[in-house]
């Protein structure tokens, strides 16, 4: 597939993945790897709308912690994380936030849920509160030199 798809793109990846998906299978990990490259975002969502919470939980929380630690940033196709001193990094907040209620409504069915939710729910804060002390630590640094 990356013979034929175009850089910085990944509409064969959404297509094959979305079809796998409705096939009721897995996407095999040299495909999953390859499209989180590309655009993990994409793939983030994909997932919620397929119904697999679990998956899109596993990948948020690895995401999450690529942003903060910096450790396999490669496997995101990122250039920056969170606390390098480069430019600015791409947060799906809205798709967190989506999941974040979905995980919490599927809670109420099954308990297997609570726990996702509550792990994603932690690591959200711990994001926030890190991208704060980050951004106050910028201006203060910029003040600084004013």
């Amino acid at each position: 597939m990356e013979k034929y798809e175009k850089k910085d793109k990944s509409s064969l990846y959404k297509g094959v993945a979305r079809r796998l998906y409705q096939m009721g299978s897995f996407i095999p990990s040299w495909l999953f790897q390859s499209y989180a490259k590309r655009n993990v975002t994409e793939l983030l969502r994909l997932k919620l709308q397929m119904g697999r919470l679990e998956e899109a939980t596993d990948l948020s929380l690895d995401y999450i912690q690529t942003l903060l630690s910096g450790k396999g940033h490669e496997c995101f196709g990122l250039s920056s994380t969170l606390l390098s001193k480069s430019s600015s990094v791409c947060f799906p907040y809205s798709i967190i936030d989506v999941l974040l209620s979905q995980l919490q409504q599927a809670s109420k069915k099954e308990e297997s849920y609570c726990q996702m939710y509550h792990s994603l729910q932690n690591a959200l804060k711990n994001y926030l509160r890190t991208v704060k002390q980050v951004s106050e630590n910028v201006v203060a640094i910029k003040n600084g030199r004013s």
